[in-house]
C-alpha cells in the first residue's frame, strides 16, 4: 500500500467534508502573496475558519502539511492558520516548534514574519536564538525588494521575550519595562538557542530609592 505524504492542505481535507460541500462550495483560493501594491497576504477565509474550527483535532494535519512541504505559499498559509489559531487559545501549538524550526533559516520574508508571530505568542525558549539571528542576517542583507518589513514582527517576538523573562525591569515603578542597555548583553550569551542567565554576581543590588519633596 502506498502511502500519501501531505504536501498541501487540499490533500488532506476530510472526504467527507469535500464531497457534502463539492456542489455548493467552489475549491479554496489560493493564498497570494504580498505585492508591490498590497503589503499584506490574502487568504480563503472558509478554508482557515474550517482549520480553525477544528482546533486541536487540526492539528496533526497542519504537522504534517509543514513537515513534507517546501512551497512558500502552502508554508504561509499554514503558519497563518496556527497564528490564527494561537489567538483563538488553541493548545499544543508549542509542541510543534521542532517541526517549525526547519524554516528557521529561511530568507522568505512571508515566511520569517508568520513564523515570528508564532514564536512570540507560544515563547518557546529554543525560538529565542534563531530569532536574533534572523534580524541580525536581514539587517545585513537589506529589506529593499520588499513590500513590508519583516523585522518588524521579529523584533517584536524578541523584546516579547526579553519582557516575559523580566530582562527589561528596572525596578522602579516609573520606568517599570523600559528596556536597559547593559540587557542585551544576554544576546551574547547563548546556549543552543536558549537564553542563559546572567553570571552570578552580575546581578543588579542596588535598590531603588524614591525621594518625596516635603512642604
Amino acid at each position: 500500500m502506498v502511502r500519501l505524504i501531505p504536501a498541501s492542505l487540499n490533500q488532506i481535507r476530510p472526504v467527507a467534508q469535500i464531497q457534502s460541500q463539492r456542489q455548493a462550495q467552489t475549491p479554496p483560493r489560493q493564498a497570494q502573496m504580498p505585492t508591490a501594491e498590497r503589503n499584506y497576504c490574502v487568504f480563503d477565509n472558509s478554508e482557515v475558519d474550517f482549520w480553525v474550527r477544528g482546533r486541536e483535532h487540526s492539528l496533526p494535519f497542519l504537522n504534517a502539511v509543514l513537515k513534507n512541504t517546501d512551497d512558500e505559499v502552502e508554508v504561509v498559509k499554514t503558519l497563518y492558520i496556527l497564528n490564527k489559531m494561537l489567538d483563538e487559545g488553541v493548545s499544543g501549538i508549542d509542541k510543534m516548534y521542532p517541526t517549525f524550526s526547519r524554516f528557521n533559516d529561511t530568507k522568505s520574508a512571508n515566511i520569517q514574519t508568520f513564523l515570528a508571530g508564532i514564536y512570540r505568542k507560544t515563547q518557546v525558549p529554543d525560538a529565542f536564538g534563531p530569532l536574533v539571528k534572523m534580524l541580525i542576517q536581514n539587517s545585513l542583507r537589506g529589506n529593499s525588494n520588499q513590500p513590508f518589513d519583516p523585522n518588524e514582527e521579529i523584533g517584536g517576538a524578541i523584546l516579547s521575550y526579553l519582557c516575559s523573562h523580566r530582562l527589561l525591569l528596572s525596578g522602579d515603578e516609573g520606568t517599570q519595562g523600559s528596556p536597559r542597555l547593559e540587557d542585551w548583553q544576554v544576546l551574547r550569551r547563548q546556549n543552543n538557542g536558549k537564553i542563559s542567565p546572567r553570571p552570578k554576581g552580575e546581578e543588579e543590588n542596588q535598590s531603588h530609592k524614591r525621594s518625596f519633596a516635603t512642604r
